[in-house]
């Protein structure tokens, strides 16, 4: 009986750092996204600017800061799916933990 309650204990645990994982990724997650919708507004800006420019070294400047944003993007959008991935990991042995917790309760009980 004792064992039950020190195992329930220790998936508890588990539970709540997985929990706090999930957060921790969430909210990467949702700076990741702040961090594309800034380089997507920046692209805009810089294209803008393109049809003003003045000579070709102010033009090349500008393309390569376009295609340096555009790269941005391209790694945050990976960042995202590493991110999705590990969630869906996490929240999977999270469910795993929980429905432990239920049987081992159920047992005591």
């Amino acid at each position: 009986m004792e064992d039950l309650k020190i195992e329930i204990e220790g998936l508890e645990k588990r539970s709540e750092k997985f929990e706090a994982e999930i957060k921790e990724q969430s909210d990467e997650v949702t700076n990741t996204k702040e961090l594309m919708t800034h380089a997507a507004t920046l692209i805009d800006k810089y294209k803008t600017q393109q049809d003003n420019v003045r000579n070709n070294k102010e033009f090349e400047s500008l393309s390569k800061e376009i295609e340096f944003q555009a790269l941005e993007i391209q790694l945050a959008d990976k960042r995202l799916n590493e991110f999705g991935a590990k969630i869906s990991h996490k929240q999977e042995r999270l469910d795993e933990y929980q429905t432990k917790i239920g049987e081992l309760k159920s047992n005591i009980g």
